[in-house]
């Protein structure tokens, strides 16, 4: 009983519009994930325990598709790319989190095909 509780206070979901959202809490209460999904495609934000965003970014049929940018717990973006159904594709550029470097990846298919550091 206690876990049925627990689960139904930390999952809220209901529709808007045609659309279903649905939201993840910590157990301190502050939202973890919000998705909202329309057909096949689901947009979702997941944050960090302080209210910042952690990630962003769609899904279609499951799989990663369009843009997607990753944050640090401050707030500062660490990478931003493009996914083709579950694949890396194009160019991805990357904040390095251990030093105050940029990098260019590009991809080819999910597969990377050149890396360079940005000056």
């Amino acid at each position: 009983m206690k876990l049925f509780i627990f689960l139904s206070a930390i999952i809220f979901s209901f529709h808007v519009n045609g659309q279903h959202v649905r939201s993840l809490l910590y157990e301190n209460g502050s939202v973890k994930s919000v998705q909202i999904m329309s057909g096949p495609e689901v947009m979702f934000t997941s944050y960090y325990e302080n209210g910042s965003i952690k990630e962003t970014g769609a899904y279609y049929k499951g799989k990663r598709h369009g843009n997607w940018m990753l944050f640090d717990d401050a707030g500062n973006k660490i990478s931003e790319g493009n996914y083709s159904l579950g694949e890396k594709l194009g160019v991805w550029r990357v904040q390095s989190s251990y030093e105050s470097s940029s990098y260019e990846l590009r991809y080819e298919n999910g597969e990377r095909m050149t890396a360079r550091k940005l000056e």
